[in-house]
């Protein structure tokens, strides 16, 4: 498994979340500390820049309903929490990757510092 490999031209700046008022809205990250560039083998970046060029929107996933907004994580969520019930698998949520990435990143020989950062902690540790 090689986790180093071509970076993003891009670094992700932003945060989305949702509001019982306003619904799904997208702000700037609270901290420097939160931007990130994200790492991504050179073939799934061409098969995403690839992908980015058939969307008409200035997202990357935009929601099916109104190319204008975001996709909603419920599009994602939903269909995962199916296949894990399927495969009769453990229900997790998209933030236990986070876990599984700690732990398997040092596994397959990538530095705790590395995997720290990634992650965005200052000091190596838990996720």
């Amino acid at each position: 498994m090689k986790i180093k490999a071509n970076l993003l031209n891009k670094p992700v700046n932003f945060q989305l979340y949702r509001t019982k008022e306003n619904g799904l809205l997208v702000s700037q990250s609270k901290t420097k500390s939160s931007t990130r560039t994200v790492s991504l083998p050179p073939p799934l970046l061409n098969i995403l820049k690839e992908y980015k060029e058939s969307v008409n929107s200035q997202w990357m996933f935009p929601s099916p309903v109104r190319e204008d907004l975001p996709l909603a994580p419920a599009y994602i969520r939903t269909p995962l929490c199916l296949i894990l019930e399927h495969t009769q698998c453990k229900q997790i949520r998209f933030h236990d990757l986070r876990y599984i990435f700690a732990t398997l990143a040092p596994q397959n020989g990538v530095d705790m510092k590395t995997v720290s950062g990634i992650l965005g902690h200052l000091l190596p540790g838990p996720p």
